[in-house]
């Protein structure tokens, strides 16, 4: 029974001198107090905000050196160790919840502050989604006009390829021939719409059609020299 109280002894002195050595280098880092129930008793008087004070003993006889210079180890350590001392102020009832109602409410407004600074933000970002949502839409039907256009265009030529007798393979390279005219002449693409549009819904023949196309090419070679 002495030899395991005598080793429950000298684990909590090891303890101590653990906790001793970690705090004299500073609080960063982790405590050990809750390694032995000497550390755990202690812990309020070692890192808390009490004044303690530790009285080392040691013997003059030859034989205890060993111990004696350890125990001075443990004092340079124990006199490193610093404490933040006060008086704690013994609140009464009513102060305690006066005090615990403000803190409370300074909780609550800051809630409320956080809130709707959050809600603020979160407001702003789903405007500005909306109005992307609108540019795309608006983006979107322009395009779905101009198909369209296009589709109503390329119509109104078939019919009037149709009318003059031409194949499909005639009809691709009439195509061709106005999608190169459009890169060529781009500048000039509305006014030249408006005639092409106009020749096709009289019902003009491709002949005249290409004729123009042929004197357009011209104009604009004569117009780049």
């Amino acid at each position: 029974m002495r030899l395991k109280e005598g080793s429950h002894i000298n684990r909590s002195l090891l303890t101590l001198g653990k906790v001793i050595r970690q705090l004299s280098k500073g609080r960063n880092g982790h405590i050990p107090y809750r390694d032995s129930k000497l550390t755990r008793i202690l812990q309020s008087s070692l890192g808390g905000n009490a004044r303690t004070a530790i009285i080392c003993t040691m013997s003059p006889a030859h034989c205890h050196i060993e111990q004696s210079r350890n125990t001075l180890l443990f004092a340079n350590c124990a006199k490193n160790v610093v404490t933040d001392a006060k008086v704690n102020v013994v609140m009464s009832d009513k102060v305690l919840v006066k005090h615990l109602q403000r803190e409370i409410a300074r909780l609550e407004n800051e809630l409320k502050f956080h809130g709707s600074a959050y809600t603020s933000n979160h407001a702003d970002a789903l405007r500005e989604k909306d109005e992307l949502i609108k540019q795309l839409e608006e983006q979107l039907k322009e395009l779905m006009g101009q198909k369209e256009t296009v589709q109503s265009q390329l119509d109104n030529f078939r019919r009037v390829a149709i009318d003059e007798n031409f194949d499909d393979h005639a009809i691709r390279q009439w195509v061709s021939i106005l999608l190169l005219l459009h890169f060529i002449i781009k500048p000039y693409n509305d006014l030249l719409n408006d005639i092409l549009i106009g020749f096709l819904l009289t019902g003009m023949c491709l002949k005249m059609l290409f004729l123009l196309l042929i004197l357009t090419m011209l104009f604009m070679e004569n117009k780049m020299v």
